[in-house]
């Protein structure tokens, strides 16, 4: 659909006679009926979309301002993906929420080949889009790559904006931080050009890591097959708040699976051999500490397996969760992976858990 009267809902809407079947494209692109009032995607409005198996989306030019968190983590088919397009929306990766949603999007679609979230938050005239059909053409690559996504010249006072000067809220730019993500392997096409926000009060310097040595490493890591997401460490005195909040979101709401000693080890194994087994078979770890792990038989020899999985390099992220205690709790034997970890001081609210999905689903937070 292309300069068509209807609103985005509608058209999102139109696509339940698709669920469960498999699409080549669904481009929705400058729906006139969204025009008037900002869109705010929510898991409702994609029940459908998420049902089916698409190879590219094109969602631009219809003033989509955000989505609702774990909107895009519905999706039921990640791999089918591989043309992704937000062109000319008005969302901001300024919000933590959008930013992680839209990593642990691009984890799951392994299979992705181009992503393209230019012309956002601010509405620009003569948009210039990328031809993915011509894209999918190796004989046209190149030159799409290079001139086919250039904007067009054009007089800057003739940019419309979708909002007042009256509107805008203008905030001291203070100093940036760094976060480096790692976009898919099969990724050609990454474009993030003319994106702006007035809303952050920070500068967010991202840079994507791309490296003969982190590719060698990670060439390593896919000769093995992990069996779990991550392997969770903890003592007896934080078995419920592990089972009944930490796990449920990483489980259900982010999809990883976790191995945790009273649950998955083997019935009948040595429990040495357990523990070794299963932090070989996992790609990350995560310790919840307390005085009484710090001082548990078992978590010398937790933290000896999982140093040695990191210097072999299979172990991808090590986080330390401090819940309702002091960083000191953290054993002595994981200061030799001190420059490995990411520590976490566990606040109960949204903030504590963005920043543990960073730490997973990014290179550094």
């Amino acid at each position: 659909m292309h300069l068509v009267n209807i609103k985005l809902e509608d058209a999102l809407t139109l696509l339940y006679p698709f669920t469960e079947t498999e699409m080549a494209s669904i481009m929705f692109k400058r729906l006139e009926g969204s025009a008037a009032k900002p869109v705010f995607i929510t898991r409702d409005m994609v029940k459908y979309l998420s049902q089916i198996c698409f190879h590219t989306l094109v969602l631009a030019q219809s003033d989509i301002i955000g989505y609702e968190q774990h909107s895009l983590l519905t999706y039921k088919y990640p791999q089918c993906l591989e043309y992704l397009a937000f062109s000319g929306n008005r969302f901001s990766l300024s919000y933590n929420s959008h930013l992680i949603e839209l990593l642990i999007l691009a984890k799951k679609a392994a299979n992705s080949k181009f992503f393209d979230i230019s012309y956002n938050a601010v509405n620009f005239n003569n948009v210039r889009y990328c031809n993915i059909e011509a894209l999918k053409n190796y004989s046209y690559r190149n030159e799409i790559y290079h001139n086919g996504c250039e904007v067009q010249s054009t007089d800057p006072s003739q940019y419309s904006n979708a909002y007042s000067n009256e509107d805008f809220l203008y905030s001291k730019m203070a100093d940036g931080s760094n976060t480096t993500i790692t976009l898919p392997d099969n990724l050609t096409f990454f474009r993030c050009l003319h994106y702006m926000t007035s809303y952050i009060e920070y500068g967010v310097n991202m840079f994507v890591r791309h490296s003969d040595s982190l590719r060698k490493v990670l060439e390593h890591r896919l000769e093995k097959k992990f069996k779990y997401d991550i392997y969770l460490a903890y003592a007896n005195d934080k078995i419920q708040w592990a089972r009944e909040f930490l796990l449920p979101r990483i489980e259900c709401s982010w999809n990883m699976t976790v191995c945790i000693e009273d649950r998955d080890f083997s019935v009948g194994m040595a429990k040495a051999d357990a523990i070794a087994n299963a932090v070989a078979e996992s790609k990350h770890a995560i310790f919840i500490i307390s005085e009484i792990y710090q001082h548990d038989a078992w978590s010398k020899y937790e933290i000896e397996r999982i140093e040695y999985e990191k210097c072999s390099n299979y172990i991808q992220k090590i986080v330390v969760i401090a819940k309702d205690e002091s960083i000191s709790c953290i054993p002595n034997e994981l200061k030799n992976l001190l420059q490995h970890l990411t520590v976490i001081q566990w606040t109960d609210d949204e903030t504590a858990w963005d920043k543990l999905c960073m730490a997973l689903f990014t290179e550094s937070y």
